[in-house]
């Protein structure tokens, strides 16, 4: 068994956290009509995918100035 630094294990919460966004691309519709309030319902598909892919970008960015 490899045990992780805590650095490296709250790198792989934030990178999932934030990218687990993504998901929520694909039932706009869906969560429309159920008045659930996503990224994408919120701000509209075109916009969430850049909020998404910033947000990716910088929880590999926390990354590199962590090391």
């Amino acid at each position: 068994i490899v045990l992780l630094s805590e650095p490296v294990l709250w790198l792989f919460f934030l990178v999932f956290f934030l990218s687990s966004n993504i998901k929520d691309l694909k039932d706009v519709a869906g969560d429309n009509l159920s008045n659930i309030y996503t990224l994408p319902v919120i701000f509209g598909e075109q916009k969430a995918r850049r909020i998404i892919a910033f947000l990716i970008f910088c929880s590999y960015l926390f990354y590199i100035v962590q090391y």
